[in-house]
């Protein structure tokens, strides 16, 4: 995108702001972004959630380890900031189904697997660690590697999975204002 996709507006919101409204509508709390590079730039509402990425430049696979210590919850949600039209149904759902054997939750649209929107439990943070240390980077790639331990959950709503990487995303419902928001910083996560 060539700026901070967090700061760049849909339906009004910034996207970070849209996501961490649908975490807190579907149960999510605390909610916290990990790892912004420049949280001065966010908008207030949002401002003061930001904790400190305890392992940059390990992309999301660093991110999700912060979160999971960080929190005092047993299950995390996580969910990437360029979806700015998540379900806050179908994350209730994700949370709910982390429940015994099942230790991961993923939900899953048209694509497969989006491993950007799904609900981790605590009892991961080994495997998490295990996987970073040996140079895993791709989230797919632990998911596949917890095999059975991971629940997929189908989406309810294809058109919940937008993601917006691109400038042509941004104007896909012709009736919706969208405005980008102009960032010195580039690409930055978060987790809602």
């Amino acid at each position: 995108m060539g700026r901070d996709k967090a700061l760049i507006e849909v339906g009004g919101k910034t996207m970070v702001e849209r996501v961490v409204e649908r975490a807190r509508t579907a149960g999510a709390d605390p909610v916290a972004i990990v790892g912004h590079r420049r949280p001065e730039l966010l908008p207030a509402a949002v401002a003061g959630l930001v904790i400190g990425d305890e392992q940059p430049g390990t992309g999301p696979l660093g991110g999700l380890l912060t979160a999971v210590s960080w929190t005092p919850c047993q299950v995390v949600l996580v969910l990437a900031c360029d979806l700015p039209d998540l379900d806050p149904a179908d994350l209730a759902r994700l949370a709910g189904a982390v429940q015994g054997a099942r230790l991961v939750a993923v939900l899953t649209g048209p694509r497969g697997r989006e491993p950007l929107v799904a609900a981790w439990h605590r009892a991961t943070t080994a495997d998490l660690r295990q996987a970073l240390q040996s140079g895993a980077r791709a989230m797919h790639e632990v998911l596949d590697g917890l095999g059975a331990a991971v629940a997929e959950v189908p989406v309810a709503d294809t058109a919940s999975l937008r993601n917006v990487n691109r400038p042509q995303d941004l104007a896909v419902d012709r009736s919706e204002q969208v405005t980008p928001s102009p960032s010195p910083a580039r690409r930055a996560g978060g987790l809602g």
